[in-house]
């Protein structure tokens, strides 16, 4: 099994998180970078915009400080590796679509 395909497998067996749901956009960074991951999972072309994958600024901002905090809920647990494993998809994507010519 590829490395992506192991990523994609943790994906889909992975619960949204709860907190999630009111952060920025981060449901809407999560929908993109699955729908680029499913594109990939069966050789599906890619476009351009996989190539500039990034969340929201809120997003970002609320990851920056929940890293940094002590004693962190198990939800915001949940958010972060969540968020750590798009991430890994987000970089796997980007990469794949450097191969590519558009």
């Amino acid at each position: 099994m590829t490395r992506f395909a192991e990523l994609y497998k943790r994906y889909v067996a992975t619960k949204f998180p709860s907190l999630g749901k009111s952060v920025g956009h981060f449901p809407l960074y999560d929908s993109i970078v699955a729908g680029y991951a499913s594109r990939l999972a069966v050789g599906s072309p890619l476009d351009e915009g996989a190539l500039e994958l990034d969340s929201d600024p809120e997003t970002r901002d609320t990851v920056a400080s929940l890293r940094i905090k002590n004693g962190l809920t198990s939800e915001e647990r949940e958010f972060l590796d969540y968020y750590s494993l798009l991430q890994e998809m987000r970089r796997a994507i980007e990469a794949e679509a450097e191969k590519r010519e558009f």
